[in-house]
């Protein structure tokens, strides 16, 4: 969400609203066919069979091509689950530098990886918890948003706004950069299987995520043509950077404190991700070792 001004400024009103309708219908098709997936391995491999392991990504590998498959689908999702939970640490701590921008960068490394540590220990039943706060954080960041570009537009500030012919319709050439940072934003696939089984009512998941993947797009766009239409050229990489200034990067008065308490939330939002992220890389890497030390046999 924070980087839906840079998915408008580089592509165009047109192109970011197409490509993100377009990723969140992806998304919410490939997902239901995932969890037909993970409900036709279920059937196939018993949970006597399973020894605990849970029914996830490597076990769909397994049930298509054997080993071969069970090791390249393990891998690539390994290194999934590694190269998001290390985005949104980075993403989180830039995010904190914006509460404490005299801080030393290793020392809110360190902070963010203890909060980390701390959220793994929180219990599954407080799991939903957790996520909710960081539903009200970026349902409070839109509200920021808008407050800030409201008093933008009625002259808070110094800077004058984007006129129409400073807003790009269609840029083709931005198409990759686009889609790259919405698929980022869009894709949660990795994480499904853990999701997928601890739901009561399977039956409700398509609707579920049709639902989700739908708000997830309102919201996108919502927040991207704000940032655009009151910033223009000016919207930071981060949007946070626009929150409480003006297009010349001048603090509006009385408005400031809006950017600090937008990154605060954000970075419990970010937090918040971080466990479902690395609840299923600890199961896999966990199975995978004891499965490595079975075959090893007794030293």
């Amino acid at each position: 969400m924070l980087q839906m001004g840079v998915v408008f400024r580089e592509g165009g009103l047109a192109l970011a609203i197409v490509v993100i309708v377009l990723m969140a219908a992806v998304s919410h098709w490939t997902m239901t066919l995932i969890a037909r997936c993970l409900d036709r391995v279920a059937e196939l491999v018993p949970e006597d069979q399973r020894n605990g392991e849970a029914v996830d990504w490597p076990l769909i590998g397994q049930v298509v091509a054997g080993r071969p498959g069970r090791l390249i689908v393990t891998i690539v999702f390994v290194v999934e689950l590694f190269v998001m939970a290390t985005y949104l640490q980075v993403l989180g701590c830039s995010t904190m530098a914006v509460i404490f921008p005299a801080a030393d960068k290793l020392a809110l490394v360190g902070a963010g990886g203890g909060a980390t540590l701390a959220l793994l220990a929180v219990p599954d039943r407080f799991t939903s918890f957790v996520s909710s706060a960081g539903i009200l954080a970026a349902a409070l960041f839109v509200v920021l948003l808008v407050a800030s570009g409201a008093c933008l537009a009625g002259g808070g500030g110094t800077g004058t706004g984007p006129g129409p012919a400073d807003l790009t319709l269609v840029d083709a050439g931005a198409l990759p950069t686009v889609v790259s940072i919405v698929a980022i934003a869009m894709v949660a696939h990795a994480e499904v299987g853990q999701v997928y089984m601890r739901m009561e009512h399977k039956e409700d998941f398509a609707s579920a995520s049709g639902g989700a993947f739908g708000t997830a797009a309102a919201l996108y766009i919502a927040v991207g043509l704000v940032g655009y239409f009151c910033y223009g050229t000016s919207v930071k990489d981060n949007l946070l950077g626009n929150l409480g200034h003006d297009v010349d990067g001048e603090p509006l008065l009385g408005f400031v404190w809006l950017q600090k308490l937008a990154a605060a939330m954000f970075a419990a939002k970010l937090q918040a991700m971080q466990p479902l992220l690395l609840g299923p890389l600890g199961s896999t890497l966990e199975s995978g070792a004891w499965a490595l030390a079975a075959r090893a046999g007794p030293a």
